[in-house]
């Protein structure tokens, strides 16, 4: 074979073999393409029927006892306290007059302990506050308390004072201002009464509940009546409308809302029709429960079903916290607890009870008088010998609180009181003549305070 033949074969096998290495080398990188693609793939895939079979399995859960695997309900609980009517009368005054100063702490002493206890302590206060000792005032149409006072009714532990009364504006314009600014001082809310133009309602966060607040009253003298019309808060037929879109927004910012009312009659012990007309006015309007006073008397406690169905509990009136009255039966008061609930339910009274108080008042041999309320378990014969009204026995305080419409199903307490051996109660107390209810359309005439008031 001629060299140029060898030649041209050998290249010619030079060329298929540099063919073959190529063809080598792309198959590599074939395979290795192939082969990541199916890897991926079958990690996908993998995933795939992971997460698919997922969905069908029943994860095992660690072994719980009964208690555990129990499913949980949340239950926010919040307890609201308040007292009647507190009236300081001159004598009352010139009691907790100390060295120049006031000190109004014995007034509170004996309940000091469950008033702090309660989550929100709200106090009936009947005489506006006033910054200077000349401006100190105890007549039926211009009443004016030291702001001393409200010093230590915080200190006792009272959340809340409820000024929409018939004396709101016994100071005008000025006492409102003080009053409020005193209060506002001491992180008390003051309700019933502005110095501005705001809402009427407050506001209270506790427990994880919030709470919505109003306070009402249904009077004041006519020829008092404040020219800036958001200075009191009024409850009559002008104001319906008014109430009803208040209560209306205030559902819609809280969990619950509350109605602190001051309305009645003075010494009737049965709520008349403004007070029955409202209360089913409050419950139509979703409220969770009405609070009353003015009264200067016990009156009873019932359940109105609300127009959602819930039950909303009215006191019509808790009577007097403290006063310096001169019949025996104005000595009687009560004090409400509610407990708030908030639950899968949604948010309402789950409990409520009324606890009887008496307030005790000795005359010292030089014509002073000493002050305290105890609760009604708590007042002994030693101390019932000791009151300036004989009348204001323990057999009598008893009989008395369970005479009131509707104590044996709001009283729990009153069975564990008893009148000491061979003591029997009097009972006329139900004599005493009663100041006609006011009516629905007219503005009532005043009963005059001063013309029960002790000498």
């Amino acid at each position: 074979m001629s060299e140029d033949r060898i030649s041209h074969v050998d290249e010619k096998e030079r060329r298929h073999q540099q063919y073959l290495m190529r063809k080598r080398k792309h198959q590599q990188k074939q395979a290795i393409v192939f082969g990541s693609l199916a890897l991926v793939l079958l990690l996908l895939i993998i995933l795939l029927c992971k997460s698919c079979s997922g969905k069908n399995k029943t994860v095992q859960q660690p072994t719980k006892t009964p208690q555990q695997t129990k499913p949980q309900s949340i239950s926010m609980k919040a307890t609201v306290l308040t007292v009647g009517d507190n009236l300081l009368h001159q004598q009352i005054l010139n009691y907790c007059a100390s060295g120049g100063g006031y000190d109004f702490s014995p007034l509170f002493a004996d309940l000091k302990e469950e008033i702090s206890a309660a989550d929100l302590a709200c106090l009936s206060q009947e005489t506006i506050l006033v910054k200077d000792s000349s401006d100190v005032s105890n007549n039926i149409s211009c009443y004016g308390t030291i702001a001393d006072f409200a010093d230590d009714a915080a200190a006792a532990g009272f959340d809340v004072s409820l000024q929409a009364t018939e004396h709101a504006y016994d100071k005008l314009m000025k006492g409102i201002q003080n009053t409020v600014t005193k209060w506002d001082s001491l992180g008390v809310a003051c309700m019933g009464i502005h110095a501005q133009e705001e809402n009427p309602e407050r506001y209270f966060d506790v427990n994880g509940i919030r709470i919505a607040m109003f306070n009402y009253t249904y009077y004041t003298p006519d020829t008092e009546k404040p020219e800036n019309a958001f200075a009191i808060d009024y409850i009559g037929e002008d104001e319906k409308m008014d109430i009803a879109a208040d209560i209306a927004r205030a559902k819609q910012n809280s969990d619950i809302v509350l109605v602190f009312a001051h309305w009645g009659a003075i010494g009737d012990y049965e709520p008349n029709e403004f007070q029955t007309t409202w209360a089913k006015f409050f419950a139509d309007n979703g409220v969770g429960a009405v609070i009353g006073t003015h009264s200067h008397v016990v009156q009873r406690v019932e359940e109105i079903t609300r127009a959602d169905g819930g039950i909303m509990p009215v006191y019509y009136s808790l009577g007097n916290y403290m006063t310096h009255m001169n019949e025996y039966y104005n000595m009687l008061g009560g004090m409400a607890k509610l407990t708030i609930t908030k639950d899968s339910h949604g948010t309402y009274v789950s409990e409520y009870q009324m606890i009887p108080l008496v307030e005790h008042i000795t005359e010292n041999s030089d014509g002073t008088y000493a002050f305290r309320v105890v609760k009604l378990e708590d007042y002994r014969a030693e101390l019932a010998q000791t009151h300036q009204f004989p009348k204001a026995s323990v057999a009598n305080m008893v009989e008395l609180w369970e005479t009131i419409p509707g104590a044996e199903t709001t009283k729990p307490l009153v069975g564990t009181i008893t009148a000491p051996e061979g003591e029997k109660p009097m009972t006329d107390w139900s004599t005493q003549p009663l100041p006609e209810a006011p009516s629905m359309t007219e503005a009532p005439s005043e009963t005059e305070e001063t013309s029960t008031e002790a000498p």
